[in-house]
C-alpha cells in the first residue's frame, strides 16, 4: 500500500476532538512523573500557571514550521525554499509573541527577537541537513502531525506523531520520527528508555492505521541550540518488552490519579513551573 493509498483509507480525527474525551497522553504522563502535584494543578483542577518557559512557544513554532515543510511537499511533490521555511517560523513566533507577551518566562539574556534569530538558524541548518539526507518524495511521506487515539483501560490514550516515512527501499517499513529542539545532546540512557517512541510505537499498532505487518524504525531529529546550530538523528528501536514497560508505567499513573495520589516532588523542574508560587512544598 502507497502513503498516499494509506492517507485516503485512513482518516482521523483531529488532536483537538481527541482531547474533549477523557484521555492521557505521553505530556500528561511526563507531567505526572516529574511532579504529582503540577499534573494535579494542570489537569486536574484546571488551573492557569502563572507563566511558562520559553521552551514551549520556541519548541511549538519549531514543529509548525517544520510541519509546514513537509506538508508541501505532500502538496506539491516539492520542498518550499529555505525563505520560505524561515517565514513560515516567523509567522508562528509572531503568534506566539502575541499571545505569550506577559506570560511566556524567559532565561538569562533570552528575548522575543533572541530566539527569533536562533529558531531561523536552526532551521537552516535543518534545511541543509534534510537536503544532505535525501528531501522525502511526495509519496514517501505518509503523515504529518498525525493524531491517533488507542484504547488504555477505561480511557483513550492520544497522541500526535510529528512526522511518518515510509523507507524508499523497503516499502514495507516505516519511520515515526519525533522533532525536538534541545540545548543538550540525547545520552544513551534517553534514547534507548525514553517513553515517547515507545508511546508511538503502541499508538501505530493499536489504531491500526499502517498496514498489518508493517516494520518500524524510531527517530528523534533533534535540532540542537548551540552557537552554531546543528542537527541530529538519533535511531532507536522499541521491542514488545518496551511497549510493556510503557503500558505499565502508564496504567500506574492511572491508579495514582485514580486515588488520588498527588504530591510535590521538589527538584530541578520546579524553576520553571508556573505552579510553583501556590505549591504546598514551598
Amino acid at each position: 500500500m502507497t502513503a498516499q493509498a494509506i492517507r485516503a483509507v485512513r482518516p482521523m480525527p483531529t488532536i483537538e476532538q481527541l482531547r474533549q474525551g477523557l484521555h492521557l497522553s505521553f505530556s500528561q504522563m511526563q507531567t505526572y512523573m516529574i511532579c504529582p502535584e503540577s499534573y494535579r494543578f494542570q489537569y486536574v483542577r484546571g488551573v492557569k500557571p502563572e507563566f511558562v518557559g520559553s521552551a514551549l512557544p520556541f519548541g511549538n513554532a519549531i514543529h509548525e514550521a517544520l510541519a509546514s515543510y513537509y506538508r508541501q511537499i505532500q502538496a506539491t511533490g516539492e520542498p518550499p525554499s529555505l525563505e520560505a521555511l524561515k517565514a513560515s517560523f516567523a509567522d508562528h513566533w509572531s503568534v506566539q509573541e502575541e499571545h505569550g507577551k506577559d506570560f511566556v518566562r524567559f532565561k538569562g539574556k533570552e528575548t522575543w527577537s533572541g530566539l527569533k534569530d536562533m529558531g531561523v538558524g536552526l532551521l537552516e541548518a535543518y534545511y541543509t541537513w534534510r537536503a544532505g539526507l535525501g528531501v522525502p518524495t511526495h509519496d514517501e511521506i505518509v503523515a504529518v502531525e498525525l493524531p491517533l487515539s488507542a484504547t488504555l483501560g477505561d480511557i483513550e490514550f492520544i497522541g500526535a506523531i510529528d512526522l511518518i516515512l515510509r523507507d524508499r527501499d523497503k516499502p514495507d517499513r516505516y519511520h515515526l520520527i519525533d522533532h525536538k529542539t534541545s540545548a543538550r545532546r540525547f545520552d544513551e540512557t534517553r534514547i534507548a528508555t525514553d517513553h515517547q517512541l515507545t508511546a508511538y510505537r503502541f499508538l501505530v499498532e493499536e489504531s491500526g492505521y499502517l498496514p498489518m505487518g508493517a516494520e518500524f524504525g524510531f527517530y528523534w531529529d533533534v535540532l540542537l541550540k548551540q552557537k552554531n546550530p546543528v542537527v541530529e538523528r538519533y535511531s532507536t528501536v522499541r521491542t514488545e518488552e518496551a511497549v510493556k514497560a510503557f503500558l505499565g508505567s502508564a496504567k500506574a499513573i492511572l491508579r495514582g490519579i485514580d486515588h488520588e495520589v498527588y504530591f510535590p516532588s521538589p527538584g530541578w523542574g520546579c524553576t520553571d513551573c508556573g505552579f510553583a508560587a501556590m505549591c504546598s512544598a514551598k
